[in-house]
């Protein structure tokens, strides 16, 4: 069967059942996937799971989320136009610990070395998965030039994941690193001044 996106024209062959958001990114579609993943069935019908009950919906007035949405039928969908496109392919590949650094209390600095370069945007994020048991998204603190990937990782009281990398990371291990993700990345088209407000380790993307 067949799925339109609007307003690029493209036609994308896809097995029914098949997720939205999953089908967007296996074809590289410029769809945001962190937050404001909203899309519009204005041609046949999709199946919306993240209510109380699965709906089929195909009302031009109703938005979908894409990764709570599946594909039943052939259908015509409509994405937003973003302000600046970006588009780098998502990567899984391993990178091992080369530093571990107290910066204060309960924040480290995690410098990971991967096995080869990576391309993302500034502002975007990677999931981290330090075992199967243990995965985390976290902003990199840095850019695509540096050779290492920097990750500013706040120790959570109680909790699983960041009680892993202040406690049991060591150097040397082995990270899974999948990137780059995120939306709120740094529109280069934009001329005029930029406010960027954060804290805490929210201060690693900015």
């Amino acid at each position: 069967m067949k799925l339109v996106v609007q307003p690029l024209q493209r036609a994308l062959n896809v097995q029914p059942g098949a997720n939205l958001l999953a089908v967007l990114r296996e074809h590289q579609v410029p769809m945001s996937y962190s937050g404001a993943c909203r899309c519009r069935a204005i041609e046949g019908e999709v199946l919306e799971t993240g209510k109380d009950l699965p709906q089929s919906t195909a009302n031009e007035s109703e938005f979908v989320l894409s990764w709570q949405t599946f594909l039943t039928q052939s259908c015509t969908i409509e994405i937003p136009e973003p302000d600046e496109i970006v588009v780098h392919p998502v990567r899984i590949l391993k990178a091992g610990v080369v530093a571990l650094e107290a910066l204060t209390h309960d924040v480290t600095r995690l410098v990971l070395k991967p096995t080869c370069a990576l391309e993302y945007s500034p502002g975007q994020y990677a999931q981290l998965q330090f075992s199967p048991e243990h995965v985390r998204p976290h902003f990199m603190a840095g850019l695509c030039t540096d050779d290492a990937l920097e990750f500013q990782v706040r120790h959570m009281p109680e909790g699983r994941v960041s009680g892993y990398v202040a406690t049991w990371l060591k150097v040397v291990d082995s990270v899974k690193v999948s990137e780059p993700l995120g939306s709120a990345y740094l529109r280069r088209k934009e001329t005029g001044p930029m406010l960027c407000v954060t804290g805490g380790t929210g201060l690693a993307p900015i």
